[in-house]
């Protein structure tokens, strides 16, 4: 998301897409609530082994 901010060059594009990245963080958060209410345990592990989101790589 953020790279493809930087590929435009007006500034109304990044201005645009500034609420996107919040949107998507609660976005993660509900699903992840869903999920642990739907899979539990399973889930639950899961979550310990791997990170919710890494803002930097996407």
């Amino acid at each position: 998301m953020i790279a493809g901010n930087l590929l435009f060059q007006h500034w109304i594009v990044t201005l645009l897409n500034i609420p996107v990245f919040p949107l998507t963080f609660l976005n993660l958060v509900r699903t992840d609530k869903r999920l642990i209410k739907n899979l539990v345990k399973k889930y639950e592990q899961y979550m310990k082994n791997v990170s919710r989101v890494n803002f930097i790589l996407e």
